[in-house]
């Protein structure tokens, strides 16, 4: 063999028991290979792993073949040979001959097993390679000495044993008799002295295989099994033989290696473990739940056996996990997942699918109640407070309840439906729980064809903005506009804020349209104060919780003025009160530096949210605007009215100036006059209008629109 190159490829010595597994499942299927050495290669031809018996056939040192390649072990083969084998391997398995390079002497004729495997979530090539078999003359030309020992050599495998199939005797190994815990000695006796200390459990099956090998049923003989030891444990023990038989057919000899196993089976079980559990919560995973959810399919259909699909989501996890960081975050969940866990009963099946989803699969339902019953003792228990290391933490679960129906076929289905019921049952607040119907799905498609339309929205230029004025109230002077941003669909229609606005929120489309809007509304500011006489007109735009959350907001706003040329004293955006609650400190900081800026900032629906005084202060902000259900009722309700004349009067001694939205008749206008209101909207004083129209209109009336006469839009 040539010398080695520098380690390229990792010795993937931590996945060796899985390489090992996937070689001895080839070997089971295939069993003219059940003796042969397995090798692993990555897709590039780079060697990723060779067992005993690989390294045993090429006369390799443990971690001498570590970074070597395909071409180093077939001597000729080129990279064009390597990438054509490998893609006639996606085809299937093949067989073929090849020479193999030994360490030290000539090299070695084989004949190779090759596949595609997926070891640890990769993709490998497995060789399984044996030595090619002797022409016929030579085997003739060897003696029954000969053959007998190079079939002890085939099997030699830690204890060995070889039955005389004429006499009954079987010669067991020092090795072996070691592997159940007797004296380190050769032992003579039946074959009984291993078929009897076979666990009960699979004694059936080892009969089995040996007499089906006998019969020449299999051409070697290959199974695992426990087998009791002196102490009165259990060992996993795998066992290879194969028998031989005289010239007339008769059986002569039979010779096998039995290997202690206990150790790679243990593995297995952890790996096996581990594939089907959580690892935080100790809970079964997705993939195990799937399982148990074809299952249940099937007894639906096949039995009549009744199920449901219960989804848990924790209220509010993610403020918790900010607010208490990631290792108490973690023992929420935990403890969360306990408490569902006692809730149920022995037979249903409780798993964490997400962060902080968990399912509840319940089976074998007799009466329709037992489902609600079952959600509200978990309802319950998570409404308990939980002790987390001194913090009395409170939390809520929300839950999406899909019933078995004939309509689902894979566990997906039902999955996908329990996280639709759930995303309604969230949307309703805290602690709610929802039974899917089908009206949701069709709701949700309608809703994620309306998400894939509002992605293109603005490269179809299907966006634009109407302006509100916004008035001097005792004068019906216009001041200046709110900036709206209307959708026109190109085939529905024109659809309302009330239902795009809340979608662009949560898919995070909210930025790049909050972005188009900034520099739209900006733009046509300017255009109509340079252009319309409108010197002194202000523009005000809304900005969202996610809007202001992001890190380069400030950098945006003043971008967007420079680009236009508007001076910030021009632009007024409008916060609402919650923006300060997600992070405060941050909040502040960019509060601070749009104030420095220039630009003003007004505090929206005052009145419907927290209304803190507090907030008053912290905001720095030019505007109170009090929310339009305050000004619909107070020409006609008393107490309606003294709370808006209290907002007022508290704003005015801040210095603060005060709006009231949504007038719409003078008696309206006539009370927040006498509340001692500033400025007003409404359709009183005219409704959102494209900016054509408002040009159009400040053209007729140049010079007329910043005077005191009356604006009446509508």
């Amino acid at each position: 063999m040539t010398s080695l190159q520098t380690p390229q490829t990792p010795l993937f010595a931590t996945q060796r028991a899985s390489f090992e597994s996937v070689a001895n499942a080839a070997r089971r299927s295939h069993s003219d290979f059940a003796l042969s050495a397995a090798l692993f290669f990555g897709l590039q031809g780079e060697i990723a792993f060779i067992d005993a018996a690989g390294e045993q056939l090429l006369d390799l040192g443990h971690e001498s073949w570590t970074g070597t390649w395909v071409s180093q072990l077939e001597p000729g083969l080129t990279a064009a040979d390597w990438a054509e084998r490998r893609q006639s391997l996606y085809e299937g398995p093949r067989r073929f001959q090849a020479r193999l390079a030994r360490a030290d002497g000539p090299t070695l004729e084989v004949e190779i097993y090759a596949a595609l495997h997926a070891v640890g979530g990769r993709t490998f090539v497995l060789h399984l390679a044996r030595p090619a078999p002797l022409v016929p003359q030579l085997q003739r030309e060897l003696d029954d000495l000969q053959r007998r020992h190079e079939l002890i050599g085939l099997a030699a495998n830690d204890g060995l044993w070889v039955w005389d199939l004429v006499e009954g005797v079987v010669a067991y190994s020092p090795r072996w008799a070691a592997l159940i815990g007797l004296p380190e000695a050769r032992l003579t006796g039946s074959i009984d002295l291993w078929l009897d200390r076979v666990h009960p459990a699979d004694r059936a099956m080892v009969d089995a295989a040996l007499a089906s090998h006998l019969d020449g049923d299999t051409l070697i003989l290959n199974l695992e099994h426990r087998l009791e030891h002196r102490q009165g444990t259990w060992r996993w023990v795998q066992v290879r033989g194969l028998a031989e038989r005289t010239a007339d057919g008769s059986l002569s000899l039979m010779a096998a290696s039995t290997s202690d196993i206990t150790h790679r089976k243990n593995a297995d079980e952890r790996l096996c473990y581990e594939a089907f559990h959580d690892s935080l919560t100790g809970l079964a995973n997705r993939a195990w739940l799937i399982h148990r959810l074809h299952d249940a399919l099937s007894a639906s259909r096949n039995q009549g056996e009744h199920f449901a699909l219960v989804l848990v989501g924790v209220d509010g996890f993610k403020l918790i996990n900010d607010s208490f960081g990631l290792p108490l975050g973690d023992m929420l969940l935990r403890a969360v997942a306990a408490r569902i866990a006692r809730s149920v009963r022995s037979i249903d099946t409780v798993a964490r699918v997400g962060g902080d989803e968990f399912v509840v699969l319940l089976e074998g339902l007799g009466a329709p109640d037992q489902v609600a019953i079952v959600s509200d003792r978990i309802a319950r228990e998570v409404a308990e407070p939980f002790d987390l290391r001194g913090y009395a933490v409170y939390t809520s679960v929300s839950m999406g309840i899909v019933p078995d129906s004939d309509d689902y076929n894979e566990p997906e289905e039902l999955l996908r439906d329990a996280n639709i019921a759930l995303v309604r049952a969230k949307r309703m607040g805290r602690a709610k729980q929802v039974v899917f119907d089908s009206s949701m799905r069709e709701a949700t498609v309608k809703r994620l064809m309306l998400e894939t339309d509002l992605r293109r929205a603005l490269e179809r230029a299907e966006l634009h903005l109407a302006f509100q004025p916004i008035i001097e109230i005792a004068t019906r002077r216009l001041l200046g506009f709110e900036a709206l941003c209307r959708w026109n669909h190109t085939k529905r229609g024109i659809i309302g804020p009330d239902e795009f606005i809340p979608l662009a929120e949560e898919t995070g489309l909210i930025i790049p349209i909050g972005q188009w809007v900034l520099q739209t509304a900006c733009r046509q500011a300017q255009i109509w104060r340079t252009s319309a006489g409108l010197e002194n007109l202000r523009v005000a735009i809304n900005l969202s919780n996610r809007q202001f959350r992001q890190p380069d907001l400030v950098l945006s706003v003043a971008s967007a003025l420079a680009e236009t040329g508007l001076p910030p004293e021009a632009l007024e955006l409008e916060l609402t009160e919650t923006i300060i609650i997600h992070d405060r400190a941050d909040s502040l900081a960019k509060i601070a530096a749009l104030k420095q800026m220039g630009v003003r900032l007004a505090l929206d629906d005052f009145g419907t949210g927290y209304s803190s005084l507090e907030h008053l202060k912290l905001f720095q902000v030019d505007t109170l605007k009090i929310d339009r259900a305050f000004v619909r009722s107070a020409h006609i309700d008393r107490e309606d009215e003294a709370i808006v004349q209290a907002i007022v009067t508290l704003a005015h001694g801040l210095g603060i100036a005060v709006t009231a939205e949504g007038i719409e008749s003078d008696e309206q206008q006539a009370c927040m006059t006498r509340c001692g209101c500033d400025e007003g909207q409404g359709y009183l004083f005219g409704r959102p209008l494209p900016p054509e129209d408002l040009s159009r209109r400040f053209a007729s009336n140049v010079g007329a629109v910043e005077s005191s006469e009356v604006w009446a839009m509508s």
